[in-house]
């Protein structure tokens, strides 16, 4: 008698936005691991090992404002005359609002691998795509408002083109920062960078210093926070397990081709070059940043979807303290919001005092965060 399938472990894998959906990408022949990549609607994807169910990529996968509605894999077959048949996947995929794209695995968040153009006029509510056949898939897409079904036909060997066309691997990373190489931004990254080879050698001492060209994967926790970002424990979590690990199937394949035509040697393990922490910058940044509305929406969450998305002053302390994957220390938390300059109370119970704590009080008093007026034609 059939039972149903049995779970054999699980794992958050997302904390700050919504899973949106998962893919099994394709392993070669003779591979005993199978990778899922997992996108979330904060246009981010993370690819995670079947087997040891760690994470070997983060990389972003935007394709305009409105966030990723739905990737889908087209495995796209070479000729018989191509080096023994093998296959080119490719990610297609829908923005929520007006723009199809594809993107080239395997994913390293580089905008210039990935084309897009405007489908419909405004919402899209779901695409499919069929096989290729002949170096050509047909897809599908279904907008909203406009009641429109539209068929396209994707030419794999110009979108193989159009990628071939982008900068190639430093220049690309600078071209998508401010200013490039002679901006601000690059100055200020490259001073944090030379600080944190510093410290991993030991800031008190005399002796003559060779910083070479890395740093120790230990300092990206320290040279995000530098940087502006605020990684939660899980992101700091997959971002190590990217490093130290082998950056997954597809990965490992590029990086073999790539030695063997010795272009570039890799660092040794457990070191990054500074062009490497910019990558990894880049795609771990935030897409969007935190608002009042992200607020309500997780009250809403906490509260199990009661009337008016409030919890107990109890229930928040213990969920701060006491969450699996991101806590606070109680003097942590004590640190944070008993000051009176921050919230005016000397304890948060004391603060909520008058009851069950809602999003718009906590928003307003403790995080001191007010509603965002839209501008007018936006769309949210």
């Amino acid at each position: 008698m059939f039972l149903g399938l049995l779970k054999r472990a699980s794992r958050i894998v997302e904390q700050r936005a919504l899973p949106a959906g998962c893919l099994a990408l394709p392993s070669p022949a003779g591979e005993p691991d199978t990778e899922v990549l997992i996108y979330s609607t904060e246009a981010k994807a993370t690819i995670w090992s079947a087997n040891s169910m760690a994470c070997v990529k983060t990389a972003s996968v935007a394709i305009g404002n409105g966030g990723v509605l739905q990737l889908a894999l087209v495995q796209d077959w070479a000729n018989a005359a191509d080096a023994e048949g093998k296959f080119r996947p490719v990610l297609l995929g829908a923005c929520k609002e007006q723009l199809l794209g594809i993107f080239q695995l395997p994913l390293d968040g580089d905008p210039f691998k990935s084309v897009s153009v405007v489908a419909h006029a405004g919402q899209i509510v779901a695409v499919a795509a069929s096989a290729p056949h002949n170096g050509h898939t047909m897809l599908f897409s279904c907008g909203g408002s406009d009641f429109t079904v539209l068929q396209w036909r994707v030419n794999h060997e110009a979108v193989q083109r159009s990628f071939r066309k982008g900068p190639p691997g430093v220049e690309s990373i600078l071209s998508r920062i401010p200013g490039k190489s002679l901006g601000k931004f690059y100055r200020t990254a490259k001073e944090f960078f030379y600080y944190s080879q510093l410290r991993s050698q030991g800031e008190r001492t005399t002796r003559s210093r060779r910083l070479g060209g890395t740093v120790p994967v230990r300092e990206l926790p320290n040279l995000l926070c530098a940087m502006g970002e605020a990684p939660t424990q899980l992101d700091l979590h997959n971002l190590l397990s990217e490093c130290r690990g082998t950056h997954g199937i597809m990965h490992r394949q590029v990086t073999a081709a790539t030695s063997k035509g010795g272009v570039e040697t890799p660092p040794k393990p457990g070191n990054i070059t500074f062009e490497r922490f910019l990558e990894l910058y880049l795609n771990q940044r935030i897409s969007r940043p935190f608002q009042y509305s992200d607020v309500l929406d997780a009250f809403k969450q906490l509260s199990k979807g009661k009337d008016g998305g409030e919890i107990s002053p109890d229930t928040l302390t213990k969920l701060l303290t006491t969450m699996r994957t991101e806590f606070m220390l109680g003097q942590r938390l004590h640190a944070h919001l008993a000051p009176q300059v921050l919230t005016g109370s000397p304890s948060l119970s004391l603060l909520c005092s008058r009851g069950n704590v809602s999003g718009d009080f906590f928003a307003r008093r403790v995080l001191q965060m007010e509603p965002t007026t839209a501008l007018p034609g936006s769309h949210n």
